[in-house]
């Protein structure tokens, strides 16, 4: 998705994370469907720290601080901020720490949108997940736009249902996930995250809001090392654009 630089300079515009910490996490974040032109030299970057084992961490682009004003902590992220393009090296740090725990190359595009996930391995070896972000321009106005990724190591295929409605985002592996895909925008919301091949309900987050015309990602990740399970782990977080 390309965009707008004094479009989105101009305006607020905001990201919503959304967690449930059981078996799985449910995250959402949300821009509009009409951030498009195009921008030379520079993407827009979003990183989420997705990884339930590193509850705090820092997040570098070519040795410089992104998130200089808070520890990116797990379920959130930094919303969208402005990089320069092409290959560049990405580092994340336990926080306030200089100590690289992670060291990679991402490619950013020209004038696109990129989500950077922080994820762990089944063996809990951090790696990135970095996706070009590409939504419709054109949606009804009763309409928001959800993708579903799996970003739970060593578990089955999930299936993500949005309650009520028949849109599917169904049978995602580790690392994958489904293209954006636009839902009925309203407030409770059900959505449950299901095995797949067993249909049955992993975990479920209730009362949730789309709104008209933004758009929104929909994650599943473990609960990590957190051992209590009869304390309900909802974790709502909202960021804003830093451009």
């Amino acid at each position: 998705m390309k965009f707008n630089l004094t479009f989105l300079s101009e305006k607020n515009r905001k990201a919503v994370t959304l967690a449930v910490m059981s078996f799985v996490a449910i995250s959402l974040g949300s821009c509009k469907n009409d951030d498009v032109v195009n921008v030379p030299d520079q993407s827009a970057v979003n990183v989420t720290n997705a990884s339930p084992t590193r509850n705090s961490v820092d997040f570098y682009l070519d040795n410089q601080k992104v998130n200089k004003n808070a520890a990116i902590v797990t379920g959130n992220n930094t919303g969208y901020w402005l990089a320069f393009t092409g290959s560049r090296t990405a580092t994340v740090t336990a926080s306030g720490n200089s100590t690289s725990i992670l060291t990679q190359k991402i490619n950013l595009q020209s004038g696109r949108y990129h989500s950077v996930f922080i994820v762990d391995s089944a063996a809990n070896a951090l790696s990135f997940l970095t996706i070009r972000d590409e939504w419709s321009t054109s949606v009804p106005q009763d309409k928001a736009q959800i993708r579903f990724i799996n970003l739970t190591p060593d578990a089955p295929n999930y299936t993500l249902e949005y309650v009520g409605d028949a849109t599917e985002f169904a049978n995602r592996a580790y690392r994958e996930y489904t293209a954006f895909k636009a839902v009925p925008a309203k407030t409770g919301i059900t959505l449950r995250l299901k095995n797949t091949s067993t249909n049955t309900i992993v975990d479920s987050l209730t009362n949730v809001e789309f709104k008209s015309q933004e758009i929104y990602t929909v994650w599943a990740r473990s609960k990590g090392t957190t051992p209590v399970d009869s304390v309900k782990r909802i974790k709502i977080t909202r960021l804003t654009k830093s451009f």
